[in-house]
């Protein structure tokens, strides 16, 4: 198959894919530290206490509502008379004056978090929980809390992220420094009703090899080329450091490719990945997975010895605890996931430039589920070293997103209800050509 010719720029079309830059706190500037640092996390576990508060007290509301009575009476009635005749849902997820409540509700009990971002952590819970699906079935989640099939969520860790956005955040070039100017927290003002918001003029970390093309998406960012959208602060518990999250529009280039013409990636059972398409040979994307094999058997082999050896060795660690324990458990298996995301990631990106090279413009990415999944090359015979399939759909779906290539995701495999015969053939079976007798 011959490679397709290179789209002149005029005829390129740019697409909006949202994107996170990620950028290391240095410093503070007109401010002390250690000030600042229990500021910050007073700010985390306000805003971690006023989640929890909007979920309260929106199932307060529904419950006097009788919200469940009607939502089971609908449900009876679409069974009745049909989804038609029943009509719309009559429960609402979020109406006006319980949004209104809420909103009363969190600025009243909490007036030392900046109204914006209050306004922004009830758009995050709200999109969570009424684009969420139900743990079990196919009812929404908002739907499973209130008919008790699910429970509500809570939120208990002290690391909450705090979100903001352009209205109480501002970045600034200066040099070689870059700033963000954050408003998240407010100090009351004697004598009177309203508060004053504390602005922290946050300095940036760049310098470093890693740091460079951090510093380019910074300028696009601030200077509008990229346009600036909601993001958060957080802090790594692990790597004890406060991060920025710059989340923006990064635009991509679409090629001009054919809808019609639709290749295949495969998890193979004698290679790791191979892409393919109708009538023509298959290319591997990972070669024949050598490098693959030796990773999984260096991470189970070397925690299988370490294993052996805490059971009939005496430890200094002993009598601090499990977790201390068990901490060489935790980085083997760190360093497993770490190398599956990276393949992922690698097998992802040859797939979504092998279609655009040759113009394809569908990628089917047959999934394997259930037992099919536990069979692949890259599961392996060890014990939890099944695949990720399902991290390599997600990064094909945002790759395919800023190329243009239209993805499908079809499972594959017998499920563990066995509803679905495994000796269905799937779209690539060959057919047997019927000849005349």
């Amino acid at each position: 198959m011959a490679k397709r010719k290179a789209v002149p720029e005029a005829q390129e079309k740019m697409r909006a894919a949202i994107r996170v830059a990620k950028f290391e706190v240095d410093s503070v500037d007109g401010a002390e530290w250690k000030e600042v640092v229990p500021r910050w996390f007073a700010t985390m576990d306000l805003c971690r206490k006023a989640a929890n508060l909007y979920y309260e007290t929106w199932l307060v509301w529904h419950v006097q509502n009788q919200s469940a009575v009607k939502l089971v009476e609908w449900f009876d009635r679409r069974k009745q008379v049909g989804i038609k005749e029943a009509g719309l849902c009559p429960v609402d997820v979020l109406p006006k004056e319980l949004g209104k409540l809420i909103y009363n509700t969190i600025s009243h009990r909490y007036r030392e978090i900046q109204i914006n971002v209050v306004t922004l952590l009830m758009q995050v819970v709200f999109k969570s929980l009424s684009s969420g699906k139900a743990a079990s079935g196919s009812l929404p989640k908002w739907s499973a809390i209130l008919l008790h099939n699910e429970g509500m969520p809570m939120f208990t860790r002290r690391e909450f992220p705090v979100p903001f956005s352009p209205v109480n955040a501002k970045l600034i070039v200066n040099g070689d420094h870059r700033y963000v100017e954050l408003k998240t927290w407010r100090v009351p003002v004697d004598g009177k009703s309203t508060c004053v918001a504390v602005t922290d003029r946050i300095k940036l970390r760049m310098t470093g090899k890693r740091c460079k093309e951090q510093l380019l998406k910074f300028d696009k960012i601030a200077s509008g080329d990229w346009p600036f959208k909601g993001s958060e602060f957080s802090y790594d518990k692990n790597n004890k450091k406060w991060f920025i999250n710059l989340c923006h529009q990064c635009p991509s280039h679409v090629s001009q490719l054919d809808p019609c013409h639709t290749a295949y990636l495969i998890p193979g059972r004698n290679n790791a990945f191979y892409i393919r398409v109708r009538g023509s040979r298959s290319q591997w994307l990972q070669g024949r997975g050598q490098h693959i094999v030796a990773m999984r058997e260096r991470v189970w082999t070397k925690r299988a010895e370490l294993n052996y050896g805490s059971k009939k060795s005496t430890s200094l660690r002993g009598g601090h605890g499990i977790k201390a324990a068990m901490k060489w458990r935790e980085r083997w298996s760190r360093v497993w996931r770490s190398f599956v995301k990276r393949v992922n990631h690698h097998v992802s990106k040859d797939a979504v430039e092998w279609c655009v090279a040759y113009g394809i413009g569908t990628l089917v990415y047959l999934k394997p589920n259930g037992a099919c999944s536990e069979s692949r090359f890259v599961s392996g015979n060890y014990k939890n070293s099944t695949w990720e399939f399902f991290d390599l759909g997600s990064k094909l779906a945002y790759k395919c997103q800023d190329r243009g290539v239209s993805l499908k995701v079809v499972e594959c495999g017998k499920p563990a209800s066995g509803e679905v015969s495994s000796k269905t053939p799937g779209p690539l079976a060959k057919k047997k050509s019927s000849r005349p007798a």
